[in-house]
């Protein structure tokens, strides 16, 4: 072989052999791979897998939706709060009928298997409703929790500053330790009891009505 031929093999071996390297070790994730580390109990995994997915895809709703049923089941409702306002943020704007596809998909899943805990609690979230959520030391300032139901939920130490519960109802909710007197209420339907506690506490009811 002469030496520009063993030049030239040499250059395009220099050349390619680092993006095979990158093309090896690029990585693969999906909201099917998510799906099974749900159903098999590995929240954690399914956290890691959906977040890979929202990264790849950012303005796609599966990412998050898978993301949010797996923060639910581990307890992390802040989490899942604060990626619900991400879909309203980015998906919603990219795919209206986003909430519609999430909606679907969790019919279709409960009617194949009434029983399937992932999705009664993936799609008592998608229906707006928080039924006896506890928020400790959770800071949802800024975060948008309107048009939703709140029933038994509880804020222990969480910050509210600017959070919105706009057109909200609320039922025996508490406020532990939480400053209420930066939270917006405007069009929130508030039961009596947690109406005058708010009061007391200082927040703006002005347009809230209590039931």
């Amino acid at each position: 072989m002469s030496s520009t031929a063993c030049s030239a093999t040499i250059v395009l071996t220099l050349l390619f052999t680092p993006i095979l390297g990158t093309v090896a070790t690029a990585r693969h994730c999906s909201p099917e791979q998510g799906q099974i580390y749900i159903n098999e109990g590995r929240y954690t995994e399914a956290i890691r897998e959906f977040t890979c997915v929202i990264e790849d895809q950012p303005t796609e709703v599966e990412g998050y939706r898978g993301r949010i049923e797996a923060e639910l089941l581990l307890g992390r409702y802040s989490d899942a709060v604060r990626d619900y306002a991400s879909v309203t943020a980015f998906v919603l704007l990219a795919h209206p009928d986003a909430e519609t596809t999430i909606e679907a998909g969790y019919v279709a899943r409960l009617a194949a298997a009434p029983d399937d805990i992932p999705a009664l609690t993936g799609a008592s979230f998608e229906r707006c409703v928080l039924n006896q959520t506890h928020f400790k030391t959770s800071d949802l300032s800024g975060v948008r929790l309107e048009n939703l139901t709140l029933e038994g939920t509880t804020f222990d130490k969480a910050g509210l500053d600017g959070t919105s519960f706009r057109n909200s109802v609320l039922r025996n909710v508490s406020f532990r330790t939480t400053k209420v007197n930066k939270a917006i209420f405007d069009g929130a339907a508030i039961d009596k009891v947690t109406y005058a506690v708010l009061k007391g506490y200082g927040a703006d009811l002005t347009n809230a009505t209590a039931f």
